[in-house]
């Protein structure tokens, strides 16, 4: 299966990769669908839906800030 690091989910998902791993540390996203492999985040393909649902949710645009803010 495919993996991305968090820049490049982040870049398929149109956020800011700051918002993904604040996510990954407050524990929003699953730490342990996302292991760390050589120092960097592995986010796996089929997260990414689970993960574009929750930005559709809170309301998160492609710079990461929430609407109207």
């Amino acid at each position: 299966m495919p993996v991305y690091s968090v820049g490049e989910a982040a870049r398929a998902l149109g956020c800011r990769p700051k918002l993904l791993t604040d996510w990954l540390y407050l524990g929003k996203l699953d730490g342990k669908r996302c292991p760390i492999f050589c120092g960097r985040r592995q986010i796996p393909a089929d997260y990414l839906p689970a993960i574009a649902a929750m930005l559709r949710r809170g309301g998160y645009l492609a710079d990461g800030r929430r609407d109207g803010n």
